[in-house]
């Protein structure tokens, strides 16, 4: 009889949306109540609610509505009486009959057992309650929390790359992937550990490295790089390593990845206390050829890791000679810079005056929002500057002036007095 009753109420469209509504009926009041519209239904399948009814398509099509009493009445009636109401909605709807209280009571259980479950591991006791309640919505598992936990818990005391992480700690050098599920998980732990702040003109890309950095974990590649010249990384016991050593012998310019700055404890300038940065690749080479023992770093307009990397390892009375192109996106570079590192930054050739004097016909129109985001004073006069000019100004026509300011600052051995 059930499974006839099954058959019978799957036939017809119309009796399967009847009793989806009774299923709702049930969960909003408890019981079966109150009426069913008949706009939700079309002439035919009001018809056949008719049929099912016992009364005539007539006498229902005057109506805009009818109960749900009687449609039960009409089931109980039928060869189907034998079959409790209530069983049959659960048979044909497929679920079985909730009260919105009774839902209500069962989710708050599975939130409580699973707060319950995040407060077991010591390693997960920085997670909010909001973090809690946002994974209970993802439906994170009990095998995936414990999976969490021990990967916060077993973070490397020293830089390791992800994906040889995640085969220590999964078995599978993909595993923490960023579009994997656990990878997305884990990078969601990590930042809310860190509490790093998003600065001002930082990419996702550049702030998700600096998550990872910051708990030892690097996920650039060897194409994460930046370019130097003339400098000396020392390595754990204080050594000079010898590949840079060699690089500084020989004058070579070379670009270091991310991987050859994980055993570098230390970075100097082969002379002096200063470091000269250059955002322009062409003009890096023209310079290092006039001055071939000149400290300096090429970023050629990308703050990849590998440069911050870079940057960090230098001690405090290190100074940073910096000049990028006078642009919107060379400004904001220049201002992540200072904002970073302060008084150490000083910038070469970079004011409204030289500005004004060494214009391009390149139209910046369609990017000057961005210099709304400054901070510092001197890139703001420029930010003032380029308002009203609308052009860029970029470093290849100011060779002649970092000749000057290098042979000033450089050559004539005057980098430690403090007006530069």
């Amino acid at each position: 009889m059930e499974r006839e009753l099954d058959d019978f109420f799957q036939a017809k469209i119309s009796y399967r949306k009847v009793m989806d509504e009774a299923a709702l009926k049930y969960y909003r009041y408890g019981k079966f109540t109150g009426t069913i519209s008949l706009m939700k239904f079309t002439e035919i399948e009001q018809a056949e609610i008719a049929d099912f009814l016992g009364c005539s398509f007539s006498d229902l099509n005057g109506k805009t509505k009818f109960q749900l009493k009687e449609w039960q009445r009409a089931f109980e009636n039928s060869r189907f009486g034998s079959i409790a109401f209530t069983q049959a909605v659960e048979m044909v709807t497929g679920k079985p009959l909730q009260t919105k209280a009774e839902v209500e009571s069962l989710e708050q259980e599975r939130k409580n057992c699973f707060f319950e479950l995040c407060s077991r591991y010591s390693s997960l006791a920085f997670i909010t309650a909001q973090r809690q309640l946002d994974f209970y919505r993802q439906q994170v598992t009990e095998e995936e929390l414990a999976i969490l936990a021990q990967l916060v818990g077993h973070l490397p005391p020293n830089v390791m790359y992800l994906p040889v992480y995640a085969e220590q700690e999964l078995g599978n050098p993909h595993g923490l992937d960023r579009g994997t599920r656990m990878g997305k998980l884990f990078y969601t732990l990590l930042n809310d550990a860190g509490q790093l702040t998003r600065e001002t003109g930082e990419s996702h890309t550049e702030y998700r490295s600096r998550v990872y950095n910051q708990q030892n974990l690097v996920v650039d590649d060897l194409m994460n790089f930046v370019t130097i010249g003339n400098l000396l990384g020392k390595t754990a016991r204080h050594k000079i390593h010898p590949m840079w050593q060699g690089a500084c012998d020989y004058q070579v310019i070379w670009n270091v990845p991310i991987k050859a700055l994980l055993d570098i404890v230390e970075i100097s300038p082969n002379t002096g206390e200063a470091v000269f940065i250059f955002e322009n690749s062409s003009l890096y080479s023209a310079l290092l050829t006039k001055f071939p023992d000149l400290p300096a770093i090429c970023h050629q307009g990308q703050f990849r890791l590998a440069m911050w990397r870079l940057l960090e390892l230098f001690p405090d009375t290190t100074r940073f000679f910096y000049a990028s192109d006078m642009d919107p996106e060379g400004l904001q570079m220049a201002d992540k810079v200072k904002m970073r590192y302060g008084e150490r930054v000083h910038f070469m050739c970079m004011d409204a005056s030289t500005y004004r004097n060494n214009l391009s016909e390149v139209s910046v129109s369609e990017s000057l929002v961005k210099l709304d985001s400054l901070v510092d004073q001197g890139l703001q006069e420029i930010a003032e500057a380029m308002k009203v000019e609308q052009v860029a100004s970029y470093q290849e026509r100011l060779y002649g002036h970092y000749v000057e300011f290098i042979t000033q600052a450089f050559v004539s051995a005057s980098l430690n007095q403090s007006n530069f």
